[in-house]
């Protein structure tokens, strides 16, 4: 008897603006290990740091199934809470970087997340907490197309 394959439906509905928190501990070296995090599909909108590591750590969030570097930011002064949106520059259909001009003012765009992310701490201070804050916008993920007639 032959086999057969039979599709499954997969439906990720959309949960709208979503926001996870991550605790990060630094080791005795002020290293955290990748952990890996189930964040969300979407628009990567905001990142959110409290401050907690020592100054210069370098947090590196990295999607988890392809290790490509989504965001790679140094601290500042210890105890000051940061907010920003992360973004990249967008590319030509041969992969140079757009330069803004006059014909191109709006060349950053957001950075996507599709699922799973690892964040990594690198000398982040012995023993030091912090908290990182990822805003996923998941707005129209998995809802039904719309027609327009």
């Amino acid at each position: 008897m032959a086999g057969s394959a039979v599709p499954t439906k997969i439906e990720h509905r959309s949960r709208g603006v979503v926001r996870t928190n991550i605790t990060i501990t630094t080791d005795a070296s002020g290293d955290a290990s990748a952990t890996v995090v189930g964040v969300g599909f979407g628009r990567l909108v905001g990142v959110l740091y409290n401050g907690g590591l020592d100054i210069s750590a370098v947090i590196t969030i990295k999607d988890a199934k392809s290790g490509a570097t989504v965001v790679a930011y140094t601290t500042g002064t210890e105890g000051t809470p940061v907010a920003f949106r992360p973004s990249t520059v967008v590319t030509s259909n041969v992969g140079v970087a757009v330069t803004a001009d006059a014909t191109a003012p709006n060349v950053n765009r957001d950075y996507f997340l599709s699922g799973k992310i690892s964040v990594t701490v690198a000398s982040g201070g012995v023993s030091e907490t912090g908290i990182l804050g990822l805003i996923v916008d998941e707005t129209g993920v998995g809802d039904p197309g719309q027609t327009i007639t």
